[in-house]
Parts: C-alpha cells; structure tokens; sequence
C-alpha cells in the first residue's frame, strides 16, 4: 500500500473551516473546531494539516492542568519549562508571538474539566496572540463548549466530520492501492465498513494481496469467502459472500 495522506472529504471541508477561520473578521475568534465520531479520520487529518503548517499538536489527556498543558507545549517548542507557571507563561507567550506557531489541541473534552480551566489558558494564549487554535474531539464535546460563553464566542469555524462517502472509498482505493479495485468491491467496502476509514484501510490491504494474485486487478467475486476486515465494535468478521445468480 502506498504511503500517502488522501485528502478525502473531509479534509476539503478541513481546509475550508481554516480559511474561513483566517479570514474572520473579530481577531479575537482564533478558534476552530473539528468534531464527529471514532472512525471519522480526525487525528489523521488534523495531524496531517499540523505537519504541513509547522503547528504543534498536543493531544489532551485525562486530568489535564493548564500547568500541564504549558509544559507539553515548552516541550514540543523547545522552551525552558522550569520555573513557576508565570515565568513560563511568559516564556510562551514571547514565543508564540514571535513565532505565530498555531496550535493543535486533539482529545479537547479532556480541557473542560474545572471549569474549563485548560481552554482558559489557551484562550490567555491565543487572545494576546490572535494565535489560531484548532481543536478537536467527539460531538458530545458541543454544549460542553456552549456553557463557556467567553470560550463559545471565540470560535470562528465549526467542521464536522461525517464517516466516508462511496466516493471516499473509491478515492482511497484509487491513490493507495497498488492494485486495480474493481467498483463492486469498493461498494463492498463501503457497506461493510459503515465509512469507517480506518476500516476500510484493512479492507484495501486484504484487497492488495488478493489483487497480485489475480494479475493486478481484484473485484468482488475474486474475494468470496475471505474476510473483508474486522469490525472490533461488534467483534464481527466482515466475511464476503459467495455472489447471487445473475450479479
């Protein structure tokens, strides 16, 4: 399998939240969100936008302090992080308006304990800096957001992430298999994957090994009896059965 990032739908509807996030008209409103379900390609895509743009991506974790947060982010741009929270502080702030780093925050649900303490201080952050943020985390992560007034209103973009159209597949099938996958396979792929991109990565790799068999080219019927992928939420087998009569 080809080792590229594919830019499917979600990444278009990405870039357009961080154009419109660049283009906002309060300074203030440096933030942008990226929610949806497991599955949906968010800390691929998310990551995948903060090597291109030099960001720095730090994932949330339970517990989380903003004393904890500051430090991961010294880390990552190679600051001091001795020394007391304020000192720190300023070192960071010097830095990211020097710099203009933008920054990626995955796992936010994790930054709203405490009275959103951890947002707080990345609010401190990105309001003196007009410094763009980009968060990312699961839908429930919505009002939880909303009951924060100071933090809700300075958000300029809201993108959320759907699973993998037909189209998708197809699109991931065309630029990273080494293989010709025939269209009925991917539709399987689809269907049997419900959009989940991880899950349709397996598939294409199962449909690679098949397909160098068969001369290059693989379709479904080359793939009867095999396990498609594995769906670990249902601990089920996606098993491809045998074709009816006249398909």
């Amino acid at each position: 399998m080809k080792d590229l990032f594919v830019k499917t739908s979600n990444y278009v509807a990405f870039e357009a939240g961080i154009n419109k996030a660049l283009s906002r008209g309060a300074m203030e409103a440096t933030n942008m969100l990226v929610y949806g379900p497991p599955g949906t390609g968010k800390t691929e895509n998310i990551d995948y936008w903060a090597v291109q743009n030099e960001a720095i991506h730090l994932r949330a974790n339970e517990g989380w302090t903003p004393r904890q947060f500051m430090k991961e982010l010294a880390t990552k741009a190679g600051i001091d992080a001795s020394g007391s929270g304020q000192a720190l502080f300023e070192r960071l702030l010097a830095y990211m308006v020097g710099t203009g780093t933008p920054l990626v925050i995955d796992e936010v649900n994790f930054c709203l304990a405490d009275n959103a303490a951890v947002m707080e201080k990345i609010r401190d952050f990105s309001d003196r800096t007009e410094t763009l943020v980009v968060y990312a985390g699961d839908e429930r992560v919505i009002p939880k957001i909303g009951r924060h007034a100071q933090i809700a209103s300075r958000f300029a973009a809201v993108v959320e992430f759907k699973m993998a159209t037909l189209a998708d597949v197809r699109q991931l099938c065309d630029e990273l298999a080494e293989v010709t996958i025939a269209d009925d396979l991917v539709a399987e792929m689809h269907h049997k994957s419900g959009g989940r991109v991880r899950s349709v990565i397996d598939a294409i790799a199962v449909a690679e090994r098949v397909g160098k068999k068969t001369g290059g080219q693989v379709c479904l019927a080359d793939c009867v009896g095999m396990e498609l992928l594995f769906d670990w939420q249902t601990r089920r087998s996606a098993i491809v059965k045998p074709l009816r009569k006249g398909v």
